[in-house]
Parts: C-alpha cells; structure tokens; sequence
C-alpha cells in the first residue's frame, strides 16, 4: 500500500514539504518496482533518483536549520549522512548481486527500509523543527489604527448632534 501524504506530516516550510510529497512520491515507485515488476535495471534508475533527491533535499534542511540556528542540527545532519551511506551500500550490494535470490532479498529489505526510514524522519525528526520554523516566520505586518479610522486609512464615519 503506498504511502500518502497527510497534512499531519507537514513541518510548516511549503519547500520541505514539497520535498517530502517528492520523497514519498520516489519510496512509492520503489515499493511498485519491488512488488509488480522486479525489474533490477527499473529499481536501480528510482534509487539513482532517490540519491540525487535526498542530497538535494538534504541540502535544502539543512540550510534552513541553520538559518533559523535549528538546535539538533548536528545530529539530524548525521541522520542524512547516515541514510545516503545506506543507500549507497545497498547500490553496491545491487551492482554486486549474482542471482535472484540475492535482488530478492536486497528487495524486500529495501522496500522496508525506505518506509520506515521515511516515516520515522519526517515524524520524528523532522516534526521536532516545526516550532522553530513557526517561531521564525516574521509576523504579519500589522496596521497601526489611527484615530478617528478603521485600521486601514479609511475615515470612520460618524454623526454628530
């Protein structure tokens, strides 16, 4: 069953969350590879993109961590780097593979990975930066009310006896 995106996953910053509507959308090809086609050559061009997208997405929260001066920068960007480094080994364990046993087990090891690591980062690490990115929204400019006007420079009008 493929993952959907709910607005219970958003952190408040529409580019991240574009980029984990993507990421979901890349894990749902995968798991669609694994599970109906099982074509290595198909599995290996959605990990490609995967790799490319993740380190693109990865760049982009991190810069905003650290625009907004993010506190668990450090360990969420080891998150990051521990992710790309499984996902290279397990390119490599692809390019490596020698029979269908072997891309079975890579499979369905992989389709599992990819979910939890997706939903475990975004629902728990990733949710831990909502209030900081609230709390870093410059507030609305607001409209002095001057007297005698509504608030928008429109002259109130009243009657005088």
């Amino acid at each position: 069953m493929p993952i959907v995106w709910q607005d219970s996953m958003s952190v408040g910053d529409a580019i991240i969350d574009r980029d984990h509507q993507e990421l979901i959308a890349i894990i749902n090809m995968a798991e669609q590879v694994i599970n109906q086609s099982g074509s290595l050559r198909e599995l290996q061009r959605v990990l490609t993109r995967l790799d490319h997208y993740v380190k693109e997405h990865f760049a982009r929260e991190e810069a905003l961590q650290e625009s907004m001066r993010y506190p668990y920068r450090g360990g969420h960007a080891k998150e990051h780097v521990r992710l790309i480094k499984t996902l290279d080994e397990i390119r490599g364990r692809l390019d490596g593979a020698c029979d269908a046993y072997d891309y079975e087990a890579i499979f369905s090891g992989l389709a599992e990975l990819l979910r939890n690591w997706l939903m475990r980062h975004i629902l728990d690490h990733d949710m831990r930066m909502k209030p900081y990115i609230e709390r870093s929204r410059p507030a609305p400019a607001a409209f002095p009310a001057a007297r005698g006007t509504s608030g928008y420079g429109i002259q109130a009008v009243t009657s005088e006896r």
